[in-house]
């Protein structure tokens, strides 16, 4: 079976979520990260090249409201926007994941999860970053070629009979 091509970060405070989640992931993705403590994300997406992350939303024991999750969003994609980001948490509710998608993830996923559930969503999430990159290029091309053809405006001449 060949492997997706691309490298997911999955960040989360339980040791047995993240062995689980990188045995798992790895049989699929080409490189799968795990890191315990969000205050390293930032630096292992500058480092790794990171496509998709996955994060958890709560980090402290007791807290379940997904504020810090929100936090450390916000803060991925402040310092690097081409990063997909699937939220995942064991207090699920409509407005948390609502609020995650207002700010910039791409999808949300509950604890526990289905295997084929969490592979489908980061393959989404995969795919949703290709995309974007291709529009970002296509559009990039177009902004050229307008630029282009707006400074050379050329007068064609020709022949016909009749």
């Amino acid at each position: 079976m060949n492997k997706a091509n691309g490298t997911v970060l999955i960040i989360d405070d339980d040791e047995d979520v993240l062995l689980s989640a990188e045995l798992y992931l790895k049989q699929f993705i080409r490189e799968v990260i795990t890191e315990s403590k969000p205050t390293n994300v930032i630096p292992i997406i500058q480092r790794e090249k990171v496509d998709v992350a996955v994060l958890d939303m709560n980090y402290r024991t007791g807290k379940n409201d997904g504020d810090e999750g929100i936090n450390w969003l916000r803060k991925i994609k402040s310092e690097a926007p081409q990063v997909e980001v699937v939220m995942m948490t064991a207090y699920a509710g409509i407005d948390l994941a609502v609020k995650s998608i207002k700010y910039g993830a791409a999808d949300f996923i509950i604890k526990p999860w289905e295997n084929q559930k969490l592979l489908a969503t980061i393959l989404s999430a995969l795919q949703l970053k290709v995309s974007k990159a291709e529009i970002a290029e296509l559009r990039e091309k177009q902004s050229y070629l307008k630029s282009e053809g707006a400074a050379e405006k050329t007068e064609l001449h020709g022949r016909s009979k009749g």
